[in-house]
C-alpha cells in the first residue's frame, strides 16, 4: 500500500471523515472530480477500480451492475456499526455535491 494512501486513511479515520476536498479545484486541473475524490479518501487502499487498487474489500469495477446511484450513495454514508463483517468508515459528513460525484462515477463503472 502506497504510503501516501495509509496516511489519507489514517487521517480520515481520526478526523472522523472531516476532511474537505474541492470538487472544483480537481476539475480546474483536468482531473475527473470523482476520481480526485477517490484518491483523496484513500478507497483504492480498499478497494481495487479497473484493475488499480487493493483487493482488501470488494472490486467496484462493476459496481453499477450490481447497486443503484441510490444504493452506493447509501453505502457510502451508512453507518460504521451496521456494516456486517466490514470496516468501511461512512462518508456521510461528506457534501452533497461530493457523494453525488462519487455515487454517479462507480455507477457508471458497469
Amino acid at each position: 500500500m502506497k504510503l501516501k494512501t495509509i496516511i489519507i486513511t489514517c487521517l480520515l479515520a481520526t478526523s472522523g471523515g472531516y476532511i474537505q476536498v474541492s470538487a472544483t479545484a480537481a476539475a480546474d486541473h483536468g482531473v475527473d472530480p470523482a476520481l480526485e475524490l477517490i484518491h483523496t479518501f484513500g478507497c483504492k487502499g480498499c478497494h481495487s477500480i479497473q484493475g488499480d487498487g487493493s483487493s482488501t474489500a470488494p472490486d467496484l469495477t462493476n459496481i453499477g451492475s450490481r447497486m443503484t446511484v441510490n444504493q452506493i450513495k447509501g453505502q457510502l454514508t451508512a453507518p460504521v456499526e451496521s456494516r456486517s463483517g466490514g470496516f468501511m468508515p461512512s462518508y456521510k459528513t461528506l457534501s452533497e455535491h461530493e457523494l453525488d460525484l462519487i455515487s454517479q462515477y462507480l455507477y457508471n463503472l458497469r
